[in-house]
């Protein structure tokens, strides 16, 4: 249940890098919507990532973080 969390998670990172660079990229009221969907994106992977590594008292933290980041770096870079 954890990992299914911390996936959901892992995609809502990708999302706020991909919001954050539209930010930079548009200009005007655009860019103000950008960062709107970058503030909340980066606000609901954080939530999700505390959840996933609080909850999960059997897993401990750094084999959460091993598969945070080899799910970031092979997933995440592909949609930015």
């Amino acid at each position: 249940m954890y990992w299914i969390i911390l996936l959901i998670a892992g995609f809502f990172e990708a999302a706020f890098a991909t919001s954050l660079g539209m930010a930079h990229e548009t200009k005007g009221r655009y860019s103000f919507y950008w960062l709107i969907m970058f503030l909340i994106t980066l606000a609901i992977s954080m939530v999700l990532l505390y959840i996933a590594t609080k909850k999960s008292y059997r897993y401990r933290l750094r084999s959460v973080d091993r598969y945070w980041r080899c799910f970031y770096s092979h997933c995440g870079n592909s949609f930015v």
